[in-house]
């Protein structure tokens, strides 16, 4: 197994989020979640199928410390938030999201509709175990930011993030979605969510544009950014809800002028 089919959702290891054994109201730190799947068989030899594992972040997580001798969190700190500006990002080291709201006000309780929890107000989940699988706390100035930093070639060297966004199985580069379209679109970036939250963050190379949408309604989120995507790349989106929509080139041309 190798960096990068753990970067690329090759690797075979399960999704943690899918194990009976995780429960997102119980503490949990990086070595537990980590025990959580390391003894469970693969999904399917590594580099042979692509399938999303959350899990593969958490690994990549630990690797990064072990080889920089540095905590994820203060290599983030150094490497990518102080550098890039983004001073509203941080990742909860511990703690449930009750204790993160309080000492970040601006942080909304999530409604979710999703099928880990119960339908209604987000429960007090544990935020300070993701870490690198998707811990992270921001805003969408900061994101911005972020894609600022990375496709303006401030981070990764140019041969390094060219890798980065060749697809390898699916529509999949290395730790980001990377879909090319028939027009001559393209789409670069990511999304994920907790129970109550949903986040998309992606950039379209061809127009140097961003779309961050965050959401404290699980769902709407995804509905909300395939719509503009759709308007902005001009092609055919599926929403979350399984309605097809084809917008019309001149709002596209519209929206980008906004």
């Amino acid at each position: 197994m190798t960096v990068e089919q753990l970067l690329s959702h090759t690797s075979g290891i399960p999704d943690f989020l899918g194990l009976p054994d995780f429960d997102w109201l119980k503490p949990t730190n990086t070595a537990q979640l980590v025990a959580l799947f390391s003894e469970k068989p693969l999904t399917s030899r590594p580099g042979t199928s692509f399938e999303y594992s959350n899990s593969n972040f958490t690994v990549l997580g630990v690797i990064l410390e072990r080889v920089t001798g540095r905590s994820f969190e203060t290599h983030l700190k150094t490497e990518i938030l102080i550098p890039a500006g983004m001073h509203d990002t941080f990742l909860p080291s511990s703690g449930k999201l009750s204790q993160v709201a309080k000492a970040h006000p601006n942080l909304q309780r999530g409604m979710a509709f999703g099928t880990e929890v119960s339908p209604g107000p987000s429960p007090d989940i544990n935020v300070g175990c993701l870490g690198a699988a998707g811990g992270l706390v921001s805003t969408a100035a900061d994101l911005l930011k972020w894609n600022t930093f990375l496709f303006g070639g401030d981070f990764l060297r140019p041969e390094t993030l060219v890798d980065m966004q060749t697809r390898r199985l699916e529509d999949y580069g290395l730790g980001l979605i990377a879909e090319d379209y028939p027009n001559g679109s393209s789409l670069r970036g990511h999304a994920g969510g907790l129970p109550g939250y949903k986040s998309e963050d992606y950039y379209l190379p061809k127009d140097q544009l961003s779309l961050v949408v965050l959401s404290n309604v699980q769902e709407v989120g995804t509905e909300v950014s395939q719509g503009l995507l759709g308007a902005l790349i001009g092609e055919t989106v599926v929403t979350a809800t399984g309605a097809s929509t084809t917008p019309a080139l001149k709002q596209a041309h519209d929206l980008r002028r906004v």
